[in-house]
C-alpha cells in the first residue's frame, strides 16, 4: 500500500501513525473539528464499538511470548482490513477520512519487540501478514488520495504525555528501547510511503493541523 497522492480524485484518506503518546488521537480529533474529517478510531476502540463484527474479541495487554504476539498480529491485521473497508464506504459517500494508526503500527511494534525484547521471528511474521493484507486491499476500487503522516516526539515528552492520559499506558509499553525502535522503523518507512514525519514535541495542535493542511495542498 503506497501513497496515491498523485491521483486526481478528491477523496482523501489520511493515515496518522507513530509510537504511543506522540499525539495521533489528539491530531485526529483536531482534524475532525477543524477540517471536517471523519475519524476511524484506532484498533482497540474500533473493535469495542463493533461487537457484531468481532464477537467480543479484545486485544490483550502486551504479549509475553512470541506466540502471543503472533496471535495479536493476526487479529490486528483482520481489524485493519475492516477499518479500511469502512474507510472505503465513507469515501464513496464523498467524505474525507483519517485513520488513527494503521497496519504500520502492528509492523513497527513487531520490529520493536524483535529488536528490544528478543521475540525472534515477530517482525518476519508481521511482514508475512502484511503481504496478505496488501494483496487484499489492492482489490479496493475507490480512487483515493492517500497521505501518510508519522508523528514522533522526544522520549521525555512521551513519558510526560502519558501522565496526562485518561487511561495511562503501562511502563512496559513505554520502555525507551521499544519507543526508540518504533521511531527507527517509521523513519525507515518515510520514503517508501512518501510520508511526512512531524516531530510534535514542541508543537501545538493548531500548528500540526496547519502543517498537514499545507502539505496536502502542496501535493495535489
Amino acid at each position: 500500500m503506497t501513497n496515491k497522492s498523485t491521483n486526481t480524485g478528491e477523496k482523501k484518506l489520511l493515515i496518522i501513525d507513530g509510537p504511543s503518546n506522540t499525539g495521533k488521537t489528539t491530531l485526529c480529533g483536531n482534524l475532525e473539528g477543524k477540517s471536517d474529517y471523519t475519524i476511524i478510531e484506532e484498533a482497540p476502540t474500533f473493535i469495542k464499538n463493533r461487537p457484531q463484527i468481532f464477537r467480543g474479541q479484545d486485544l490483550p495487554p502486551i504479549p509475553q511470548t512470541l506466540e502471543e504476539e503472533q496471535a495479536v498480529q493476526k487479529l490486528l491485521f483482520e481489524i485493519e482490513l475492516e477499518r479500511l473497508r469502512e474507510a472505503e464506504r465513507i469515501l464513496k459517500d464523498g467524505e474525507k477520512v483519517v485513520l488513527d494508526r494503521s497496519f504500520l503500527s502492528t509492523v513497527s511494534i513487531a520490529y520493536s519487540f524483535e529488536e528490544g525484547l528478543s521475540y525472534r521471528g515477530a517482525f518476519d511474521h508481521s511482514l508475512t501478514l502484511l503481504d496478505a493484507y496488501v494483496e487484499q486491499i489492492n482489490n479496493l476500487r475507490v480512487n483515493m488520495n492517500i497521505f501518510f503522516y508519522f508523528l514522533v516526539a522526544d522520549y521525555n515528552k512521551i513519558r510526560d504525555r502519558n501522565n496526562t492520559r485518561g487511561k495511562k499506558l503501562s511502563d512496559q509499553w513505554l520502555e525507551q528501547r521499544l519507543i526508540d525502535k518504533q521511531h527507527d522503523f517509521f523513519y525507515g518507512q518515510q520514503d517508501k510511503f512518501d510520508a511526512k514525519v512531524i516531530d510534535t514535541t514542541h508543537k501545538t495542535g493548531d500548528e500540526i493541523v496547519g502543517i498537514i493542511t499545507t502539505n496536502i495542498g502542496g501535493r495535489k
